[in-house]
């Protein structure tokens, strides 16, 4: 029987061209933190606009990942602070990367997942 299995709907995934200005607020947050992370500088601060969500943010380059953090619930007060939060976790404390290095950060790419709910699985044992 498998217990507390679910799967993990996502209401937005900022990746594509053409993004709206929240959106775009989202990604150079993202951005700016990676880069205060990797440069050990303060990180940018987070505009309050959007209630808590919870977010998963991938760093790519060259179509390898270099680090991705994310949770399932929400550990902050606003989806910008979530977003500098795990920006900051997957440029340099994702233990299954190495931390990035300042010359990585000239050109990579960055996907912000947004969790918009959770469902639950039904049981596959019956």
């Amino acid at each position: 029987m498998v217990q507390g299995a679910f799967v993990v709907i996502a209401a937005l995934v900022v990746r594509i061209q053409n993004l709206t200005l929240d959106q775009t607020r989202l990604v150079d947050l993202a951005k700016g933190s990676i880069s205060a992370e990797v440069r050990h500088t303060a990180a940018p601060a987070a505009f309050a606009r959007g209630d808590a969500k919870a977010v998963f943010v991938t760093i790519e380059s060259a179509g390898k990942i270099l680090g991705c953090r994310g949770d399932l619930q929400p550990r902050t007060k606003s989806l910008e602070e979530e977003v500098v939060l795990e920006a900051r976790g997957a440029a340099e404390h994702d233990p299954r990367y190495t931390p990035l290095k300042a010359s990585q950060l000239k050109s990579y790419l960055v996907t912000i997942t947004i969790v918009d709910h959770l469902e639950p699985l039904p049981d596959i044992a019956q």
